[in-house]
């Protein structure tokens, strides 16, 4: 299918002057810069988790040229990618890795939640100076028009998008975010050591199960969570749905992408008759939940908050967006010949 641009009324839809992290539509400095080139230039800053995805995926279309920021030494000898090593402390090296680049796509993280933003924001104005034409940050996850910042990652990732939305950035480089929801990858087995998830060499772990368990068939509910909706998408559909979307000239402010739109009895069914069995369910009341994040809170113990948080995240609807939360375009009404994989034909194929 030949790519095209999202209509106007979709743009019109999207757009919420009022909204903190809406981005202005940039036409006008699109039109005054031309037309990308034949070849367009990519860079991806960050390349050892989701990065790898989107990497793998832009090469496989064959139609861009690939450039590869990193901290260390490159990681392969394809042809296909340039490697350049930068400093995310210092503008000026990121600047000079940035010339002639027309898209830089960050899924860059970091364990330090001050050192994660400034480096960001620092790329972020590396990219205007080389004169990059549009910015992706690392989000790729919740819809920051509708999540609460319950983490501290998340407040960090909160200051980037407001320093894109200020006027000195947004009129100077389009910004757009793509929100897929959970990754299917963290539901497939392990590796044997542990490390990874079968259905993803880069990957990281979040170290903890969402709803369900599905090694050891069993499901866990907090009261109410039964129909809280979440939003799904395997790790590959995001990156091959990034390389269709570089494909257009135009791009709004934000890209939502979903394979599954369930509620957590829906995904405890699917996996379920994935895995063949009735699950155990344990049954978790609200004030018992509240007891285990005041717990872990008073023992500084972040997994046990980031475990006993994520009930409270589905439950106020964090994991899911409709027409009427939602800022974004729907990716699936730019690419309606594209398809998205199921939750069940994915996890099929690892359990």
């Amino acid at each position: 299918m030949q790519a095209s641009t999202p209509d106007r009324q979709t743009e019109l839809r999207f757009r919420n002057p009022q909204e903190e992290y809406s981005f202005p539509n940039h036409r006008k400095k699109a039109e005054q810069r031309g037309k990308p080139n034949s070849t367009m230039q990519v860079a991806i800053a960050g390349v050892g988790a989701l990065g790898h995805h989107i990497l793998r995926a832009i090469l496989a279309t064959g139609k861009f040229s690939v450039t590869v920021l990193t901290r260390g030494e490159p990681r392969s000898n394809d042809p296909r990618i340039t490697w350049r090593k930068v400093d995310y402390s210092d503008k000026s090296s990121l600047t000079e890795a940035l010339r002639g680049i027309d898209t830089c796509i960050s899924t860059a993280a970091s364990f330090d939640d001050k050192s994660f933003a400034d480096g960001q924001i620092r790329l972020v104005d590396a990219c205007i100076a080389a004169g990059v034409r549009r910015f992706v940050p690392s989000e790729f996850e919740l819809d920051p028009h509708t999540r609460k910042d319950r983490y501290p990652y998340l407040a960090a990732k909160r200051k980037v998008l407001s320093h894109l939305a200020t006027p000195a950035v947004r009129e100077k480089i389009q910004c757009t975010l793509f929100t897929p929801g959970i990754f299917y990858d963290y539901y497939s087995p392990m590796t044997e050591d542990g490390k990874r998830h079968m259905s993803s060499e880069s990957l990281v772990p979040i170290g903890f199960d969402i709803v369900v368990d599905l090694k050891n068939c069993r499901a866990q509910l907090v009261d109410g969570m039964e129909e809280k909706r979440m939003r799904f998408t395997a790790v590959d559909d995001v990156g091959n749905f990034v390389a269709k979307a570089l494909e257009l000239e135009e791009w709004p402010d934000q890209f939502m992408m979903s394979g599954e739109d369930l509620t957590c009895k829906e995904l405890i069914g699917i996996c379920e008759k994935v895995r063949g069995k009735k699950f155990e369910i344990e049954r978790i009341s609200i004030a018992d939940m509240k007891s285990k994040i005041e717990e872990a809170e008073k023992a500084n113990d972040m997994m046990g908050t980031f475990i006993w948080v994520t009930p409270v995240c589905i439950l106020e609807g964090d994991f899911w967006w409709d027409d009427k939360t939602t800022q974004g375009v729907d990716i699936k009404a730019v690419f309606p010949d594209e398809k998205f994989e199921s939750l069940d034909g994915f996890l099929s194929k690892w359990w």
